[in-house]
């Protein structure tokens, strides 16, 4: 083989070399960069993630609440009703109350 030869396969052995540490070089930028951005997709998903469950939370206690407010409104009327029923018997029971204590010891 000529020097002319032997110098243009070390000239193409050299751009191989080449163009293989680019390609190299250009593939761990990709790696890296897909690596970031996956990190921030991430990063991303979790922050959702965390604000939707914020946003359940607030509102399942509003919920929570709307029904606490209800139930309590329901017991009062109850307590009422029962109030005013135990009401309309309050002259019996004085009366049947007065009977007994004045039955029992009005006696003596």
């Amino acid at each position: 083989m000529s020097i002319a030869g032997i110098e243009q396969v070390r000239a193409a052995e050299a751009e191989a070399d080449r163009i293989r540490k680019s390609a190299e070089d250009e593939a761990a930028a990709l790696v890296a960069n897909s690596k970031r951005e996956a990190r921030k997709l991430v990063e991303d998903a979790e922050a959702a993630a965390q604000q939707e469950y914020k946003d359940l939370l607030a509102k399942a206690a509003k919920e929570a609440d709307v029904l606490y407010e209800n139930r309590t409104e329901e017991e009062r009327k109850t307590c009422e009703e029962i109030k005013a029923a135990a009401g309309e018997h309050l002259p019996e029971a004085v009366a049947k109350i007065v009977g007994k204590v004045v039955g029992t010891y009005g006696n003596s």
